[in-house]
């Protein structure tokens, strides 16, 4: 029997789990301040298949614990405040873009 803390997946959990399964690319995960560990290990498998994986930093942040546990994960590639990722994300987009 499935444990029931796993039936009842947050959204976070459900949409990085989709880019997993179905290896959506390109992708780029961000995990913003909150409590537990929503979609850390999930955004780990984002980025071991290629997606770019963003984690709030702990100054910034309210409460650190998602974000903290990607980062103990490993599974963050940048770890900026918010202002940050609002810039990288465009720099990202704009960068696909001018690619082609």
């Amino acid at each position: 029997m499935m444990e029931p803390w796993r039936v009842a997946a947050t959204c976070a959990v459900l949409a990085l789990a989709t880019y997993t399964f179905f290896h959506l690319s390109p992708w780029h995960g961000v995990l913003l301040t909150g409590m537990g560990s929503d979609g850390a290990a999930e955004l780990a498998l984002m980025k071991e298949r290629g997606a770019i994986t963003i984690a709030q930093d702990k100054e910034s942040s309210v409460v650190h614990g998602i974000p903290g546990e990607a980062i103990k994960l490993g599974a963050a590639m940048y770890v900026p405040a918010p202002e940050q990722i609002a810039q990288l994300l465009k720099a990202l987009v704009e960068n696909k873009a001018a690619a082609g």
